[in-house]
């Protein structure tokens, strides 16, 4: 199945240097740069949070680690709600 959302949980892959992690800004259509090597890769796997109890206000406290803002091409294309709710 095609993945239809938007911003989503994702799995990062890197070909360049074999690192491998989780994103919760993840697009499939933006990339995020590897921070071992900082080539930048798409998403080799997404899915959407179906948790009943949240309240997708995307708030700060909600996220266990800092958004990488600078890998994210999301972010540099301005699309990305960690940039949007910046401004």
């Amino acid at each position: 199945d095609e993945f239809t959302g938007r911003k989503s949980f994702g799995v990062f892959f890197c070909d360049h240097c074999r690192k491998r992690w989780t994103s919760a800004h993840a697009f499939s259509t933006y990339t995020q740069g590897c921070q071992g090597c900082e080539e930048p890769s798409l998403p080799t796997l997404l899915w959407e949070n179906d948790d009943d109890n949240s309240n997708d206000t995307d708030d700060d406290e909600d996220d266990r680690t800092p958004h990488d803002a600078t890998r994210c091409a999301a972010c540099a294309a301005g699309v990305c709600k960690k940039v949007l709710r910046k401004k």
